[in-house]
């Protein structure tokens, strides 16, 4: 089985593409959330927000840090 440092390479960005998008859709419903009239539903939308970034922030902490993020990483694993 031959080891594709490329495709690797491509599946780290495309994840790290994947995490910064969440990381900019959780901001921006945040600031929607603020735009709301004060009221219970207003609090379902910030407590459903919280709950969101806490899953986000252990999914994103399971997620590999630096493993195979760049060409040099993959490059210096390979045998």
């Amino acid at each position: 089985m031959e080891f594709d440092s490329g495709a690797l390479t491509a599946g780290a960005q495309a994840a790290k593409l994947g995490f910064d998008t969440v990381r900019s859709l959780l901001g921006l419903l945040k600031d929607a959330k603020e735009a709301l009239p004060k009221g219970p539903k207003a609090d379902a939308v910030g407590l459903a927000i919280e709950q969101s970034e806490k899953h986000f922030a252990i999914a994103e902490a399971h997620w590999p840090k630096g493993s195979a993020t760049s060409s040099a990483n993959v490059n210096s694993r390979r045998p």
